[in-house]
């Protein structure tokens, strides 16, 4: 009697704890979450005739819990990026945010392999407070976008993250219909 209530109470919170320690070997129980905003950029470094301009930005990450090597992708103004977490942080947040130049940025060269396979490596637009990073090739994005149509094992090591696979969901409903304004998906012409 004791026993069935305390496994009644207790089992939860063990389901609870297990859950935290998810990861990229999981995936397939994770799906993708698209979310639509606009930002406005200001500051000296606008352009005159773009600050304070709303900007429609469509974000689009996994829903997976907050952690290093998840995937986020962006659609702004007709641009395409993709996003990858490098610590513990809310990707989407920290892809809202990082157009802001309230933190620093740096460059760096991630080392990329999918499927085994060593990809060239390229400049990436990398927030140490935010814990994201960006890829300046259109390239990089397309390489992360298309790994997740053909479900490629992806990973990523750069400074300050360790070699860590990269957590792509296998593409649904939602990562279908996201990025019609950047030329994608399924509404790509609509």
């Amino acid at each position: 009697m004791h026993i069935r209530f305390l496994i009644g109470i207790l089992a939860p919170v063990f389901l609870g704890i297990a859950s935290i320690g998810a990861n990229a070997e999981d995936a397939d129980r994770i799906a993708w979450q698209s979310t639509e905003t606009s930002i406005s950029f200001i500051g000296s470094a606008v352009r005159s005739d773009m600050a304070g301009v709303p900007l429609d930005l469509e974000l689009m990450t996994s829903s997976h819990d907050d952690a290093v090597g998840k995937v986020g992708f962006i659609c702004m103004n007709g641009s395409f990026k993709a996003a990858i977490a490098t610590k513990d942080t809310d990707l989407k947040t920290a892809m809202r945010h990082i157009w802001r130049r309230d933190h620093v940025i740096r460059g760096v060269k991630p080392r990329m392999t999918i499927n085994g396979k060593s990809s060239a490596r390229s400049v990436w637009t990398k927030s140490n407070r935010l814990g994201v990073a960006l890829p300046q090739a259109k390239r990089a994005s397309a390489q992360l976008y298309n790994a997740v149509i053909r479900q490629d094992e992806v990973y990523a090591q750069m400074s300050g993250m360790k070699k860590t696979r990269l957590i792509l969901p296998p593409g649904d409903d939602t990562f279908a219909k996201f990025g019609a304004k950047c030329g994608m998906g399924v509404n790509a012409n609509s």
